[in-house]
C-alpha cells in the first residue's frame, strides 16, 4: 500500500511540474474563412475577437492541465467582412 501511495504521489508531482511544459501552436495558415454578404450592415460587437480570446484561453488551460500538445486552427465566420465568430473545430470535424 505504501508503494502505491508513493508512486501516485510521485506521478502527481511529475505531472504538476511538467504539465505546463507542452504547448500547442496556433496555425493561422490553416484557418478557414466563411464569408457571408448581407444587404444590411450589422453593428460590429467584437464577437469575433471575443470568441477567439475565449477559445485561446480554453486551449491554453487544456494544454497546461493535460500536457497534451495538438496544433490547431480556426474557422472564421465573417459577415460583410467583419469577423463574427472564431470556431476551434474538434479534430474529428476536419
Amino acid at each position: 500500500m505504501k508503494r502505491i501511495l508513493v508512486s501516485l504521489a510521485s506521478l502527481m508531482i511529475i505531472f504538476s511540474v511538467f504539465g505546463g511544459v507542452a504547448s500547442a501552436k496556433y496555425q493561422p495558415q490553416n484557418d478557414i474563412s466563411i464569408n457571408l454578404k448581407l444587404p444590411v450592415n450589422l453593428p460590429n460587437l467584437g464577437t469575433g475577437s471575443l470568441t477567439f480570446g475565449l477559445q485561446q484561453t480554453v486551449q491554453q488551460t487544456l494544454t497546461q492541465t493535460t500536457g497534451l500538445s495538438v496544433d490547431y486552427f480556426y474557422i472564421w465566420v465573417n459577415v460583410n467582412d467583419v469577423p463574427v465568430a472564431a470556431i476551434d473545430p474538434a479534430k474529428a470535424m476536419v
